[in-house]
């Protein structure tokens, strides 16, 4: 018995029992409530890259309704994967597997366009998900190939008509993009009008712009949104590609092949960097010239969005390079963002590398207690499955109006988009007190009662300062979340202004001191 699961399936049904069931991309309250009201033991959701807390939520309130019931009935489970390695290792959660006591996974591979070039990757990572779920659980499991023409099924997309729906899209992307475009767009204006003016005086790289390299995608250098925002970027990305093959040969910096475009939405200066296969792995040679590439154009912020896959023991002379390049990295003191799935290939420069997630639960454990481990939880659904519905109405001000043509890759590549844009904002903040502080007899719009040390530029862009700055930022003490900190910020600003400190500028000066003041 096979089912597509609408909205309102429970309120037409009630509790039955059912051999099984498959969803079409639903969204999650409708998963839980499909699981928590009835007895379901085959569950094939279509979703890909979901996330088994909703099954394991929606099995407890089940568990709940039914006290004499020691275990919900589920045996198969399909999972649906996009290639996305961290997804992978978050289904081999033994104790959640353990919990919900199946007998058999069926694994669909992602299909073969989303992994050219990729498929010994793939096929190694698949094989240690077997490995580790069938040598340690009495669970089966199965692989599928993926049929993208009857993956989605005969439930029409939501338009844009269906408000709710829309509501429940990226939320707390669109908040966070809303929250950072209100505190950093007047920070841009003002970096704009008072560097000019610094640079004519001084020769301090306080007055330099914060250029954050992005190695893996292109950026869509056209897109309004990102005018004077992005660099002459670099592309290592030549491939040859069998006869017939629709695939570019060569794909340049200034186009975004995934989510570039979307990511650069998030950050100031943007200095795209191109790898093989769009960036959505990573070898030790390919990335270490992306770092070369990056640190070339003197970058201030290397940030690394994408999976990178364990480099090889073999691969002796990429590794050495990638060495060299992370040491480079060390000497000249430069900030790197990637995200937490593989810590191990940037082992070569422990103390400049702050990994980011969405999620607590996802990261390896040897980072929690780093120092240098944050989450922030960017995106609550996926963009790609919204984009049939995307419109103007969700469009947000200062951002790409294409923003839903591009695909985001996966809520930890947000995160660590987002957690990169947070640190050059900071990096921006200090500069602009220093040329506050330096402009001050000249400038009587300056905060002239605060004094910047001229080295303040340089000092903030050091990691041992920067993992000083960020855990003042997070919402609770002795917890890496990141989540609230544009609201923090946008209240001081607030609140700077309701102390009548005078103008914007004065008011971004002194959030600026504030955060050396007390991150010391």
């Amino acid at each position: 018995m096979a089912i597509i699961l609408t909205q309102d399936f429970t309120d037409h049904f009630g509790k039955d029992n059912l051999s099984g069931i498959k969803l079409d991309d639903v969204l999650q309250s409708a998963i839980q409530s499909c699981l928590s009201q009835l007895t379901v033991e085959r569950l094939d959701w279509q979703k890909v890259d979901l996330d088994l807390k909703d099954i394991y939520e929606a099995v407890l309130q089940w568990l709940e309704s039914n006290p004499r019931a020691n275990q919900y009935p589920l045996r198969d489970l399909s999972l649906r994967w996009s290639g996305n390695i961290g997804v992978l290792r978050s289904w081999t959660d033994k104790e959640l597997l353990k919990f919900l006591r199946l007998e058999r996974i069926y694994l669909f591979k992602p299909e073969r366009h989303e992994i050219l070039g990729n498929e010994a990757c793939i096929e190694q990572a698949i094989k240690q998900f077997q490995d580790e779920i069938m040598d340690n659980l009495p669970l089966e499991v199965i692989l599928k190939e993926t049929n993208s023409h009857n993956r989605r099924i005969s439930q029409p997309a939501p338009t844009p008509s269906d408000s709710s729906w829309v509501a429940n899209v990226g939320t707390k992307l669109r908040q966070h993009l809303e929250s950072a475009f209100e505190f950093s767009d007047p920070l841009r204006r003002d970096w704009s009008e008072l560097s000019t003016l610094f640079r004519e005086k001084s020769t301090s790289t306080a007055g330099d712009d914060v250029v954050v390299a992005v190695i893996g995608d292109g950026v869509d250098i056209m897109d309004e949104a990102l005018q004077n925002r992005c660099l002459i970027g670099k592309s290592f990305n030549y491939q040859e590609f069998e006869e017939g093959d629709l695939t570019e040969g060569f794909m340049p910096s200034f186009v975004s092949g995934s989510d570039g475009t979307v990511m650069a939405n998030l950050i100031l200066q943007i200095y795209p960097i191109r790898l093989p296969n769009d960036g959505f792995w990573f070898d030790a040679s390919s990335l270490g010239k992306g770092i070369e590439a990056a640190l070339a154009k003197k970058a201030t912020i290397i940030w690394v969005p994408r999976t990178m896959k364990v480099v090889p023991t073999r691969d002796i002379p990429g590794r050495e390079r990638l060495n060299r390049a992370l040491e480079r990295a060390r000497q000249e003191n430069v900030l790197v963002f990637c995200s937490s799935d593989e810590p191990e290939v940037l082992e070569a420069y422990p103390e400049g590398v702050f990994f980011i997630d969405d999620d607590c639960k996802h990261a390896d454990p040897r980072l929690r207690d780093s120092g240098q481990f944050f989450v922030f939880p960017g995106l609550d659904a996926l963009l790609d499955a919204a984009r049939p519905s995307m419109s103007d109405m969700c469009y947000v001000k200062g951002f790409t109006k294409r923003f839903a043509d591009f695909k985001c890759e996966s809520p930890s590549s947000v995160s660590t988009a987002l957690a990169t844009g947070l640190a050059a904002v900071i990096i921006y903040l200090v500069k602009l007190g220093v040329m506050s502080s330096h402009l001050h007899q000249d400038d009587r719009d300056s905060m002239a009662s605060v004094e910047f040390a001229e080295n303040a530029a340089e000092t903030i862009t050091r990691p041992e300062v920067m993992a000083r700055v960020f855990p003042g930022l997070c919402s609770n003490a002795g917890t890496p979340d990141l989540g609230d900190v544009w609201h923090y910020f946008n209240e001081s600003m607030r609140g700077w202004s309701l102390g009548r400190i005078g103008s914007r500028r004065r008011s971004l000066s002194a959030i600026a001191y504030q955060l050396i003041l007390n991150h010391r």
